[in-house]
């Protein structure tokens, strides 16, 4: 099982499967092309030898084992994110209407990729479209959802029956949308440049702009085209909370008139009121001081969590802990693939496959977890610790459309807590519930939180926020809970594998595009911890009995703290911050260039213009916040940076035996 580069991958990587030996084929018959392209030079035997590339893609596990993942041309990738065609497919025709799916990456338009799917209905069936993609987005993250969906009444095959991809129409000559029609003027010229950006022939007035195969690149487009053809600045995170023509539409004569939508209304703490009926009477029941024996994990497809779940597997694998995965997918096959990329492609080896992890199938947005009843009462009884690291991460957009798996998760967490055997609940925050003020504040792990204020508009961080205070609502009445809250994690010592969707990650690999880094500390600092050294923390303060049990520790939870609705609480993050200059300084110094300091604003400036010449860099969905930003500083408004000190956590993590490593040159 090798990589692109013919190296062989260790176990529970991802690799192409190659077959070589005496008894391989001499290749294939009266086809001389095929023959060179699957029949290729080894680099494992004599000169001479060959190997066959079968377009397979598996893994090895430890113990030796090959498993199948699907076949590589069945596996793209797009903005970044690796994705497996073949689980959309089984995900379409897993829905009643529908026979037979198909989904390829269609670039009909140069440098405008497109995820597309297509479906044949069941003849005795009505569905559209748009129920299709709602079906899909309740298993599917967002980057897996295809940006347009066609209903066709049968699929175009080749002369021997496979299916003929290269048949299958463009998303653009699909049946017309039949959404409603433009009632205005401006309506209907919005609607037309939707059509134009989307590249499609039509748009209804209330058409959904992702649903017909938008993006957050597309969104800065369309945005900028509005300001230039309308004189109206509409903001992303305002277009991101009804992401229509019409909608728009609203916005735009609101910027005529003079009346700007603002970061709208703030969200209060009543968001995170628990119901009267949640009780937790078993909180100061004695733990079992070998451990936890069954936690159940959510986020393990994410970045910390794929990370976490390894390093917990790791720690406990004297005691036998299970490690039970709240992952989405259907059927559970799909749910324990999708873990099983995940930690492959992160190159955690083959954690997916370790016999104590038990993929449980839910999703974090849905009642009782969607886990179904009977699922949900063996939860309660079985597990004994709940680790809550799975989140929806999406930082520009609203509160409501964030709150279904950032709240209403919590509070399904929370419900699981209190009833059953006693648990303790983990839960995995970020310092962003910390919102800068007018003045600059020292945060301590003691820090109040209640006082912060949020906008809906910062959907990311209100949401967080609001579980944050659940949980501190819920150790109040008697809750077992800690919270550890998170700066920014960056890419593992050991690899160097990074999140390429996160902020900062995008920031860099702009600057170096651009050749330019913006001079301004508070955008191009940040606390970096490598999420390995992360969840080595977490590992370690999740399994650490004696963190509440020693009297002369001061992170003990006492009645005191549970009466004020205290939890113990944890900080983790860098405490040097590093600069966009010192990765770019490296970079230049491996590959020969020179990435110049300028102004912040110069800096968006060039970001906008190399945007409308057609250029996609993966910043610009955070361009128009960062102008927003430099407006601000220009006027001396602009929010007071806090200073967070974490020296409790520092001591505790100190005596775990976990050390936080400095980010230097050889680093990164």
């Amino acid at each position: 099982v090798l990589d692109g580069a013919l190296r062989p991958v260790p176990p529970g990587v991802p690799g192409e499967m190659y077959i070589t030996g005496a008894g391989l084929a001499r290749g294939y018959l009266n086809r001389p092309a095929l023959t060179a392209e699957r029949f290729v030079a080894s680099p494992y035997g004599p000169p001479g030898t060959r190997m066959y590339r079968t377009g397979d893609l598996a893994h090895h596990t430890p113990d030796g084992q090959l498993h199948f993942l699907g076949r590589a041309d069945n596996q793209i990738k797009i903005r970044g994110h690796r994705i497996e065609l073949g689980e959309i497919e089984n995900l379409l025709t897993q829905h009643p209407a529908i026979t037979q799916a198909a989904a390829l990456l269609r670039e009909d338009h140069p440098g405008h990729p497109r995820l597309t799917a297509y479906a044949v209905p069941h003849p005795h069936h009505t569905i559209t479209p748009t129920q299709l993609h709602t079906h899909l987005t309740t298993f599917l993250p967002h980057h897996m959802t295809p940006s347009a969906l066609i209903l066709l009444n049968e699929l175009p095959v080749t002369v021997n029956g496979k299916l003929d991809r290269e048949a299958l129409p463009a998303p653009g000559h699909a049946p017309p949308s039949p959404g409603r029609e433009p009632a205005t003027e401006l309506e209907a010229r919005l609607c037309e440049v939707f059509a134009e950006i989307l590249a499609v022939e039509r748009v209804g007035a209330d058409d959904d702009f992702f649903v017909l195969g938008g993006h957050s690149l597309l969104v800065v487009r369309l945005l900028a085209r509005v300001r230039a053809g309308l004189g109206v600045r509409i903001g992303v995170r305002d277009f991101l909370a009804a992401p229509t023509a019409g909608r728009l539409a609203e916005l735009v004569e609101s910027g005529r008139a003079g009346r700007t939508e603002g970061a709208g209304p703030v969200v209060t703490d009543a968001e995170a009121r628990l119901g009267p009926g949640m009780r937790f009477p078993a909180a100061g029941a004695p733990r079992d001081a070998s451990g936890p024996r069954r936690i159940l994990l959510t986020g393990a497809t994410g970045f910390v969590g794929a990370f976490l779940l390894r390093e917990l597997l790791e720690r406990t694998e004297r005691t036998g802990t299970e490690l039970l995965c709240l992952v989405r997918g259907a059927p559970a096959e799909a749910a324990r693939a999708r873990l099983a990329d995940a930690t492959g492609a992160y190159g955690l080896g083959a954690a997916a496959d370790d016999p104590r992890v038990r993929v449980v199938r839910g999703d974090l947005a849905e009642p009782g977890l969607g886990t179904g009843p009977g699922r949900w009462h063996r939860l309660a009884e079985e597990v004994d610790t709940v680790v809550h690291a799975g989140a929806h991460v999406h930082h520009l957009s609203s509160y409501e459309r964030l709150k279904p798996a950032n709240v209403g998760g919590t509070r399904e967490l929370l419900r699981l807590l209190a009833e059953g055997r006693p648990k303790r609940l983990h839960h995995v925050s970020t310092l962003g519930v910390f919102r800068g003020g007018p003045g600059p504040r020292l945060i301590t792990e003691d820090s109040d939180t209640s006082g912060e204020r949020h906008p809906s508009a910062d959907g990311y961080a209100a949401g967080k926020w609001v579980a944050d205070r659940m949980v501190q609502h819920a150790v109040a009445r008697g809750a077992d809970a800690r919270v550890y809250r998170l700066g920014r994690v960056w890419a593992d010592t050991r690899r160097g594998v990074a999140n390429p969707g996160d902020l900062y990650c995008r920031l860099l690999a702009t600057c170096a595009a651009l050749g330019r880094y913006p001079l301004d500390a508070v955008a191009t600092h940040a606390d970096l911890l490598p999420v390995d050294v992360a969840a080595r923390a977490l590992a370690a303060l999740v399994l650490d009995e004696e963190g509440t049990t020693d009297a002369t520790d001061a992170i003990v939870a006492t009645d005191a703290d549970r009466a004020t609705g205290s939890a113990v609480v944890h900080h983790l993050h860098h405490a040097r911050p590093t600069g966009a200059e010192e990765f770019l300084g490296v970079h230049d110094a491996l590959h020969g260039t020179r990435t110049e300091p300028v102004p912040l604003g110069a800096w968006l400036r060039l970001l906008r213009e190399t945007s409308e010449a057609g250029r996609e860099l993966p910043f610009l969905p955070y361009l128009d916040a960062f102008e927003e930003y430099a407006r601000a500083a220009e006027a001396g408004t602009r929010p007071a940076g806090d200073t967070f000190r974490s020296r409790r956590t520092l001591e505790r993590l100190e005596r775990l035996g976990v050390t936080v490593p400095d980010i230097d040159t050889e680093m990164i």
